[in-house]
């Protein structure tokens, strides 16, 4: 081609068709598609379609060309992660992948870092209006803070089928909305992140036309907000707009009437409020007038100027004992978490006699999730979340103590290590229970509203097959862990020929191991391999065996890796 020189830049003309050869054997990167996200969350880089045409691609290589520095949880992985920053801006990364004939190929990826709303935001109004409580943000389009679906309706509900009930986590009131949109289907437990427009249907308002959407993480816990039927009631109010869209849960329920539209009158003995049967899945159950229900599940919605609870399905109404109330005395209580606690550490939760009252987040399982939530209830006497939730945690192992890092409020931590026969544990005096069960060669703790960063301290090796770390409603990501201060120096030289050596820094003694390998991934030296006491290393490669290329480095211990490419030039 010409070369031409124009507005301060060099290009190249091609002249004609024939001046342009397209490699149709060269590997072809594929970052993914740019993406919008927002403060904390949790991104993807995914490389997976990625391809060589004529073999396969062997190395993936990310890199961050701009914005502000962010940790990738392994950055010659084919697909990597990272917390988003809490500053808005863009975040450019380039991927590099090689093939088998060590051609290599590059993409960019852009990641927006942008501001979200609230559902609370939108749902949020002290003025009653015309109707009931509408807000002031109709027919504006917002992208909503990631929430939690609650409900999807079902198929046999031609009006609304596909249609679906959001909450988000830390919020107790004015934080559930509906979204009502045909192209879009998630599951119950998705976190999703959408932009959508709002609206008012007759005092019921909803998102409608969704313009982007994406999951973010699936099966996460859906916990209803524990609410007493007066504090809904029937007729336009306050306090019964705060819930609605909300997902909540009332407990020793008297059937008071039924109408002929099918409303149910239902009474905890605050003062009543509607039961509708609109967007429930399943067979409705046989109800009657004077039945007594010992809880009930719905979302709740505002339908020809009434409030009303919506159960999802035949699920939704218990026959257990009120939520939390393991002893059956009539309330919750620290008599109750402790109980709860005791059973999740043994691992015999359905072996207690109202076990079903544990189960508080309805995933229907025993954890630290259950236990925090309980706890969160008793302390604060209601079971709403905090605003300042954390929804990433980062846990850290220095100097034979293991704590934590996170972006919010931690409610529990539980976690199951495997060890020798000479390990110890130390649990941290500063939390509500911090307490730990060993059988054998097994120990599962729990640490529940910690004070401190610090979870405990211990002697000998361990290693963690199981962790959970809470806020007070929903489980959150964890770093798994991250072992202080272990360096491994950038190799010198670099290219090199025959040698080169870098420098390995262990702060604390521990299981170390550092190889070599070869873009097909195979294993060519071993520099280091077991156990070496806290120091400084040098170690140093001969490379005389092996033919000129790239190569790379990986040293890797218990929470640790790194990962660095050397250049071998004969």
């Amino acid at each position: 081609g010409v070369v031409d020189y124009a507005y301060s830049e060099f290009s190249i003309f091609p002249r004609i068709m024939s001046d342009i050869v397209l490699c149709a054997t060269c590997p072809v990167a594929d970052a993914g598609d740019n993406q919008t996200v927002v403060p904390g969350e949790l991104v993807l880089l995914d490389g997976s379609n990625s391809y060589d045409p004529n073999g396969s691609i062997i190395a993936f290589e990310w890199q961050q060309l701009s914005g502000i520095p962010v940790t990738l949880t392994n950055d010659v992985a084919e697909s990597t992660t990272f917390i988003a920053p809490a500053a808005v801006g863009d975040l450019v990364f380039k991927l590099t992948v090689y093939d088998n004939d060590y051609i290599e190929a590059t993409d960019e990826i852009t990641i927006t870092v942008g501001t979200c709303t609230s559902i609370s935001d939108i749902q949020f109004t002290t003025e009653q209006g015309t109707y009931c409580y509408e807000t002031p943000t109709v027919g504006e389009e917002f992208n909503l803070c990631p929430a939690i679906v609650t409900h999807v309706v079902p198929e046999s509900n031609d009006g609304s089928a596909g249609n679906f009930f959001l909450s988000q986590s830390g919020l107790s009131i004015w934080g559930g909305i509906f979204v009502r949109d045909f192209d879009i289907v998630p599951s119950v437990g998705d976190e999703i992140d959408l932009t959508a427009t709002v609206n008012e249907y007759y005092s019921f308002t909803q998102l409608l036309d969704v313009s982007s959407f994406s999951v973010i993480s699936t099966g996460n816990s859906v916990i209803p907000l524990s609410i007493f039927t007066g504090d809904l009631g029937i007729d336009c109010s306050f306090e019964g707009e705060s819930y609605e869209g909300t997902l909540v849960r009332v407990n020793n329920i008297t059937v008071e009437s039924i109408d002929e539209f099918g409303n149910i009158q239902i009474n905890d003995g605050s003062g009543p409020t509607l039961m509708d049967d609109y967007y429930f899945d399943g067979s409705w159950p046989n109800i009657s007038i004077g039945d007594n229900i010992s809880s009930i599940v719905g979302n709740v919605s505002y339908s020809y100027s009434e409030f009303k609870i919506y159960p999802r399905n035949i699920d939704d109404f218990g026959s257990c004992v009120d939520m939390g109330d393991l002893n059956g005395d009539g309330g919750f209580n620290v008599l109750d978490v402790v109980m709860l606690v005791n059973c999740v550490l043994a691992n015999n939760c359905l072996e207690v006699e109202n076990s079903c009252a544990g189960d508080m987040n309805g995933d229907g399982g025993y954890n630290v999730l259950d236990v925090v939530v309980l706890v969160n209830c008793v302390l604060a006497n209601n079971c709403g979340g905090r605003v300042d939730d954390a929804s990433h945690s980062k846990l850290i192992i220095d100097d034979n103590m293991v704590s934590i890092e996170a972006d919010g409020f931690i409610g529990g931590v539980q976690m199951t290590l495997t060890h020798g026969a000479n390990f110890k544990i130390d649990m941290t005096d500063r939390a509500l229970i911090a307490d730990y069960l060993t059988k054998g060669n097994e120990t599962r703790l729990l640490v529940i509203n910690p004070e401190t960063e610090d979870l405990f301290s211990y002697s000998g090796d361990f290693e963690i097959s199981e962790i959970i770390v809470a806020n007070t409603q929903y489980e959150v990501t964890v770093d798994l862990p991250i072992v202080s201060d272990i360096s491994l120096s950038e190799a010198y030289p670099n290219p090199f020929n025959p040698t080169t050596t870098m420098t390995l820094a262990m702060p604390i003694s521990g299981e170390m191991q550092v190889e070599v390998y070869n873009l097909l991934g195979q294993v060519v030296s071993t520099l280091a391999d077991g156990y070496m006491d806290a120091g400084t290393y040098k170690l140093t490669w001969d490379a005389s065996d092996v033919s000129s290329g790239m190569y790379f480095i990986k040293a890797q211990a218990e929470g640790f890796t790194t990962t660095q490419k050397l250049m071998l030039i004969k």
